[in-house]
């Protein structure tokens, strides 16, 4: 078996523990968006899959700007230490990839 570092352990922990994310897009004014969506881990975790409506906002600013910012982070807990668990991810849009392919094959 091949060694993980902590943080690679605690991230793996972290996105297969939650379900949804905050997705941050910019609008045709330049100004941010921010939503939840749902995702799922591919199974080689080398990626995050969204599923979003073509009719939703998001999907829009995704059209025509393909940079986003994902934020994924435990839920609180009450009278629970802060900060909680979360890790950010700075990306693009990508329909043409393998994972995105077989996703939604499966969809």
């Amino acid at each position: 078996m091949e060694h993980e570092s902590r943080l690679t352990i605690a991230l793996r922990s972290l996105l297969q523990s939650q379900r949804v994310a905050a997705l941050g897009t910019i609008d045709e004014a330049g100004a941010p968006y921010v939503s939840m969506v749902p995702y799922a881990m591919t199974p080689s975790l080398g990626c995050l899959v969204i599923h979003v409506s073509g009719l939703a906002a998001h999907s829009r600013n995704l059209q025509a700007m393909p940079n986003v910012s994902l934020l994924v982070m435990q839920s609180e807990v009450r009278g629970g230490a802060c900060p909680c668990p979360a890790a950010r991810h700075l990306g693009r849009r990508s329909e043409g990839s393998s994972a995105y392919q077989r996703a939604m094959a499966r969809m």
